[in-house]
């Protein structure tokens, strides 16, 4: 049994739970004109921009990819752009005729911070077997400053959390079962092609997990090998052969020369200092009328909430088990890549990062390193799950 708690009335908890906090973050949002969105940053213009250009190619017969509505008379490629199609393509086909891109561009925003609760708490009750652990971590990481922080920056691509935890959902729970079902497999296969068609951040993300789950399983237990190679390897395999035609057009559009994306890891790197002494910014990132980017950087570096927690599990890691203790080291890796290329304090290079270094030669690392805060939020999550079994 889960805790004390029943399954149905633990998953009725969390829903009305999580549709009073949504209701209250975004009541003043839903109150304002219909044109409004819940965001002063220019990058939420332009993801309310990309509903309307969907439905606009829609009606007209234009190229999905390409719009002359930009850089005009050449127009762009939006094979690179922020364009989020596994979301934004089908909204605007069976929603655009009844609602217009604001109201689109809201509503999906509010779904998103709804199904990314309703997975994070499907992963860490399946993880746990314990409702009301799972239901603290839910609330923890479904609304974390990360994602409050994009919230106000606009930035739909990094909302869209849930195809991530539903994956990594389906590998721990065939994993623990030593078995795959059709159903698992499908949510599986489902989730890694809408991070690919979504957010690229998302997909290496849970390929840099997923990989350290994998090397730590082989070598824990190599007579499981060929058990690991039918329910783990190739599923992923499969799963990256759908995922063909996304990186045949990354790889098009990137050798093309007509849009090179990339920012400068230093300036999108944690600070050390925003770590061990926390701004308010990073748990109330949402609240200030004004904004900028610095306040996005320090929102998604936010460990404010898990430090404690953070701290807790290092007095008691000796009886954590195995795969905690390799939640945690993957936590490690994580956390020293959003560090970037250099340690800074106060914004001052003081020693290079040999991890980052390292890895940033990979094609497509991401550049915005501080957003790997998120992956060790997610792997603390997971290792304080398993200890409520």
């Amino acid at each position: 049994m889960h805790g004390s708690y029943k399954p149905g009335y633990a998953w009725a908890l969390l829903i009305v739970t999580v549709c009073c906090i949504i209701s209250i973050l975004f009541y003043p949002y839903l109150q304002l004109p219909e044109h409004s969105i819940p965001s002063d940053f220019p990058d939420s213009y332009v993801f309310t921009w990309n509903f309307w250009w969907a439905r606009y190619a829609l009606e007209h017969g234009s190229p999905l990819f390409f719009t002359d509505a930009l850089f005009q008379p050449r127009g762009a490629s939006l094979v690179l752009h922020t364009y989020v199609p596994a979301v934004t393509i089908p909204l605007a086909y069976i929603l655009g005729g009844v609602l217009g891109p604001w109201q689109l561009y809201t509503g999906t925003v509010l779904s998103c911070f709804f199904l990314n609760a309703l997975a994070a708490f499907r992963l860490f009750s399946g993880v746990s077997k314990e409702y009301r652990g799972a239901f603290l971590l839910t609330l923890l990481l479904a609304f974390h400053p990360f994602l409050m922080g994009h919230l106000r920056g606009g930035h739909l691509n990094f909302l869209l959390l849930f195809p991530m935890l539903l994956a990594f959902d389906c590998l721990f729970r065939s994993l623990e079962e030593e078995k795959q079902t059709l159903g698992r497999l499908f949510l599986l296969l489902s989730g890694v092609v809408c991070m690919a068609w979504t957010n690229e951040y998302y997909l290496y993300f849970f390929v840099m997990l997923a990989g350290m789950m994998l090397i730590a399983l082989m070598r824990s237990n190599p007579e499981k090998s060929p058990l690991y190679k039918r329910i783990y390897i190739m599923p992923l395999l499969a799963a990256g052969v759908l995922c063909i035609p996304r990186v045949i057009m990354l790889a098009m559009a990137l050798f093309s020369g007509s849009f090179t994306p990339h920012h400068d890891p230093l300036e999108h790197s944690a600070e050390l200092c925003a770590y061990i002494v926390p701004s308010p910014l990073q748990v109330f990132a949402y609240l200030p009328k004004e904004f900028s980017c610095a306040s996005v950087n320090l929102a998604e570096g936010g460990l404010t909430i898990t430090i404690g927690l953070l701290l807790a599990i290092a007095g008691s890691v000796r009886s954590m088990g195995r795969g905690s203790k390799g939640l945690l080291l993957a936590a490690g890796v994580f956390l020293f890549c959003s560090f970037g290329p250099w340690f800074r304090v106060s914004d001052v290079s003081v020693m290079p990062n040999p991890v980052y270094q390292l890895l940033q030669w990979l094609p497509q690392f991401p550049s915005t390193p501080i957003r790997f805060g998120l992956m060790v939020i997610l792997c603390v999550c997971l290792a304080l799950a398993m200890q409520f079994r």
